[in-house]
């Protein structure tokens, strides 16, 4: 079994979740998305239309973009969940209109108190 692309603590706000785009048929090199709209959402599972939560291009932090390198926040709610989620970092460019997506696994762990 492989492991999740992140794991975090489930209720653990966090100033900068990070997320890294690479191509896998170029060797996992970095992707340029700086031209790129950036939505990020959260699901249960691969394929459910419910929705645990939504990020919006603005909130994101795209300082690194040019190196496929992008964060945004998370709140203490949004990560109140235990199990394993399935985010999808979706990318829209204009200039080519063309949609991109990629799936990153995601799993919340119970926070020792």
């Amino acid at each position: 079994m492989s492991e999740p692309d992140l794991i975090l603590k489930r209720g653990e706000a966090k100033t900068a979740v990070t997320l890294t785009v690479t191509d896998p048929d170029n060797d996992d090199a970095a992707v340029n998305i700086s031209a790129a709209t950036l939505t990020f959402i959260l699901r249960p599972k691969v394929g459910s239309s419910v929705i645990s939560f939504q990020k919006d291009h603005g909130v994101f932090n795209i300082s690194q973009a040019t190196v496929g390198v992008v964060s945004f926040p998370m709140s203490a709610a949004e990560s109140n969940r235990v199990g394993t989620f399935y985010g999808e970092l979706k990318m829209y460019f204009a200039a080519d209109d063309i949609d991109k997506s990629k799936t990153f696994e995601i799993r919340f762990d119970e926070a020792i108190t």
